[in-house]
């Protein structure tokens, strides 16, 4: 059957396509056709779905285009080679609303029975390949309907298959509710270089392992500290039953008592992530500093995407859901460093406000550069620690940001590429961990660096029985730069490495709270020669 061929006895369209259609259509199939494979969905009867599923997305310097920056999938069943027309419709027409999706859905049931089977089934209206053309014609993704049938065209596979239909839904609709989570591009180098620079940063003996050698030595001589450091992690929630976070829910770091979702009209714990963003941001905090207390603040969630029809009042009640997590972290909880894996391209007042409001109390706050060239909002504010990300050898990626020129003094970068964090295996497979790119990984070991710092405070003074400096946004920018940069590193470069074991260097707690104290003095002479 070729896309040309006639179809007759097909009803006229009772109503009208939506006029805004993909953008992604009108480039060749090559250029966004991002993958093609072939899987099983186990479905709640324990009976398997075979699938093919063709992936698509913008390539290269396209990813960074607003219009152009999501994910679409067109899906087959392998047993009878049924096609998911809702998925066409969805691809061809992603702002389009729920009417409308409706209107489409009566139209193709209303197909004559001799141009195949139309089927309901798990939520997907199927259809076949001669119909399939048809709609592909109307929609003008003919190009992407041929790559996903033509049994020619070469294709990877799922061993592991997807533990039901549902979580299929949520692992391909993940990426739709990522207005400020975009996942970045990556420069072509060798995945493994990258992933073993990734891997030695946590795992090397003279890296994060000093950090915490060091940190053991007065944590022994301390004891337990009474007062943890806290953290507000306002990201898409966090998946309590994950097997590697478990030994922070025993110790009572994390937990759904620790948490709040705005996602809902009540007051409910968070008790899961259906994208997996905030666990892989918290997992990498607790890899930072694993001694620190973590309240999770869940803002995004995967249904989201059906709820509004287009990006503005979307990110109008997001806002309010972050002002609202804020005003919780800082009054309730009473945080001391509020993580935000988030970027918007517009400012939004209301959450200007709430951060003026928790850095008034002392509350530090760190946010994600974006994941596209201009510095996103709420990273561009002076109140914010802006986080960009760079490789493991400290070479600034791809996708983060341009710096400010005029911010030399805040622009910090972090290894920000090809982290091996946790994940909900509901949406990766069955498999714990996945590898994950971006400022928001950045931003989450960061806001961990500044609580080593906290930490440190609060043992060692503690030991000292003195009272501990308090230690402002500024304080910890000086900290970062003065305390954290490698002496061989040119310190008029445009953007600062702070790592952490340039600090707690397994030096006496004497030298680590001297420079620390210097740092801060530093500040404190320039605030008042200004």
């Amino acid at each position: 059957m070729s896309s040309g061929e006639a179809l007759t006895g097909i009803p006229r369209r009772a109503h009208g396509l939506p006029q805004k259609g993909n953008l992604l259509a009108t480039s060749p199939a090559s250029d966004c056709v991002h993958s093609k494979c072939r899987g099983t969905i186990r479905l709640d009867d324990n009976s398997t779905l075979a699938y093919t599923l063709l992936e698509l997305r913008p390539r290269g310097e396209a990813a960074y285009k607003a219009e152009n920056g999501q994910q679409y999938s067109l899906l087959s069943r392998n047993k009878d080679g049924l096609i998911s027309a809702s998925m066409m419709f969805e691809a061809a027409f992603p702002s389009a609303k729920d009417d409308e999706r409706i209107a489409e859905e009566n139209h193709i049931r209303a197909f004559p029975a001799a141009y195949g089977e139309v089927a309901l089934d798990h939520g997907n209206l199927w259809v076949t390949e001669k119909t399939a053309y048809h709609l592909a014609d109307d929609y003008g993704i003919t190009s992407w309907v041929r790559t996903l049938i033509d049994s020619s065209e070469a294709w990877e596979v799922n061993d592991k298959p997807i533990e039901g239909f549902k979580d299929f839904w949520k692992a391909r609709v993940e990426y739709k509710i990522r207005r400020a989570l975009k996942q970045p591009y990556h420069r072509q180098v060798s995945t493994e270089d990258l992933q073993l620079g990734a891997d030695r940063f946590f795992s090397d003996v003279d890296k994060m392992e000093t950090v915490h050698a060091t940190l053991n030595q007065i944590r022994q001589g301390t004891g337990t500290c009474e007062k943890r450091v806290k953290i507000a992690v306002i990201d898409t929630g966090l998946e309590m039953k994950h097997p590697i976070l478990q030994q922070y829910i025993k110790t009572g770091q994390i937990g759904p008592q620790l948490s709040q979702d705005f996602t809902v009209s009540n007051a409910a714990e968070v008790i899961d992530d259906n994208l997996g963003h905030g666990t892989g941001c918290t997992h990498l905090l607790l890899k930072t500093c694993p001694t620190a207390m973590v309240y999770v603040a869940k803002v995004f969630d995967y249904w989201d995407y059906y709820r509004f029809s287009s990006e503005s009042p979307y990110e109008h009640v997001v806002s309010k859901r972050i002002v609202k997590a804020i005003r919780m972290a800082t009054e309730e909880w009473e945080v001391d460093i509020i993580s935000m894996s988030l970027a918007f391209r517009t400012e939004k007042t209301n959450i200007t406000d709430a951060i003026e409001f928790g850095r008034d109390r002392g509350v530090i706050f760190f946010a994600a550069a974006a994941n596209w060239p201009k510095v996103g909002f709420p990273a561009r504010l002076d109140e914010v620690i802006r986080v960009n990300s760079c490789t493991y050898k400290g070479e600034k990626s791809d996708f983060s940001p341009k710096f400010d020129c005029t911010k030399t003094l805040k622009n910090f970068s972090v290894i920000g590429e090809h982290l091996c964090v946790a994940y909900p295996p509901r949406l990766n497979y069955g498999n714990h961990e996945k590898r994950q790119s971006g400022t928001s990984m950045s931003t989450a070991i960061m806001a961990g660096m500044a609580a080593l710092v906290l930490e440190f405070r609060n043992l060692w003074y503690r030991r000292q029985q003195r009272d501990y400096p308090r230690i402002t946004t500024e304080g910890m920018l000086s900290i970062f730069r003065l305390c954290m940069l490698s002496c061989e590193r040119d310190i008029t470069s445009k953007t600062f490495y702070p790592l952490p074991w340039h600090l707690f260097d397994n030096s006496a707690a004497e030298w680590v709270e001297e420079r620390i104290l210097a740092a801060l003095d530093g500040v404190a002479l320039y605030e008042i020669l200004n």
